[in-house]
């Protein structure tokens, strides 16, 4: 029931259990102040008839900014530091680990973990004392970065026209022994070609390779040269190394054939022979084909164990 007197609700029809007066009595109209009411205690039976709501958690609001004195990113007592995401939740993330730049000596025993060296070739030198590294050996190494193809090439040429030049000088002054002079020249022509750089690697070409040893076999070099660069260009794609070996190969058995001239005494392979073979021809398994396939295996030969003497980095 409805107090008129202190305006709270009670259980008791005829007496307020608040004010102690009667329901239906009216407030006395006085100047003086209300007195106070003290409070009472609740029923255990109002408390327990009344079911008590949870408080609800205010919503955050993520628009609004950071405070400038709050750093999410300190360091906790637990080691690591924490972040928060976009969703409220707090996450533990590693510290960063502050590294001596590369080329920094470390002493033994440090906790240091060296980091995944970018260039293999300095892996070596990363970790060593400033005084273990001699000035000669840093030039050698930014020399070979630096060296550009024609370099290569000027190296190469330094080498193989002597190479050549004695050849041609031996099959005229001494013609019985053509084939060997004419091996040996080859080889070492392609040798001087892939240490040098001219040319590339073999790693790449040995279906070629295959492909123009097998033509050669059958139809002579300059078959096998012509095919697989028209094939290239077909393809719009060749081995610029096997072109060049084939180039070479095909001149230097030209000079040979030019200084030696005709020699009719020289039963094993002599010039005209050598010249036979050179021109496109069918081969069905003579003894001339099979030493002009040999002559051409010779150059294939050099080029392979050119890789020997390549620097390392390449």
């Amino acid at each position: 029931m409805y107090c008129n007197s202190c305006g709270m609700n009670s259980l008791d029809a005829e007496v307020c259990e608040w004010c102690k007066s009667p329901i239906g009595a009216k407030p006395a109209k006085t100047n003086a102040a209300p007195a106070s009411v003290a409070p009472q205690p609740v029923p255990a039976q109002t408390m327990a008839a009344q079911p008590v709501a949870a408080p609800t958690p205010s919503p955050l609001d993520l628009t609004q900014p950071i405070p400038p004195g709050l750093d999410v990113t300190q360091a906790v007592p637990h080691g690591g530091n924490v972040r928060m995401s976009l969703t409220g939740e707090v996450m533990e993330v590693e510290a960063p680990v502050h590294r001596p730049p590369p080329g920094t000596f470390t002493p033994p025993g440090a906790a240091y973990s060296s980091p995944p060296s970018v260039m293999q070739g300095h892996a070596a030198v990363r970790d060593l004392p400033p005084g273990a590294i001699h000035p000669r050996m840093m030039e050698t190494s930014s020399h070979y970065e630096e060296v550009t193809l024609g370099e290569k090439w000027e190296k190469c040429l330094a080498v193989l026209l002597p190479i050549l030049l004695l050849g041609v000088a031996g099959v005229h002054f001494i013609p019985t022994a053509y084939l060997w002079i004419e091996l040996g020249a080859l080889f070492l022509a392609a040798l001087v070609m892939g240490a040098t750089g001219a040319v590339g690697s073999y790693d790449e070409a040995f279906a070629e390779c295959t492909g123009v040893l097998v033509v050669s076999f059958f139809f002579g070099p300059l078959v096998g040269f012509g095919g697989y660069l028209i094939l290239g260009l077909i393809r719009q794609e060749m081995s610029a190394a096997i072109n060049f070996l084939l180039l070479v190969h095909v001149a230097a058995r030209f000079m040979f054939i030019v200084s030696a001239g005709t020699l009719q005494g020289v039963t094993l392979y002599n010039p005209e022979g050598d010249w036979t073979m050179l021109l496109p021809h069918l081969n069905l398994f003579s003894a001339p084909g099979f030493i002009s396939f040999f002559i051409i295996c010779s150059t294939f030969a050099g080029w392979l164990m050119s890789s020997f003497f390549r620097p390392v980095n390449e």
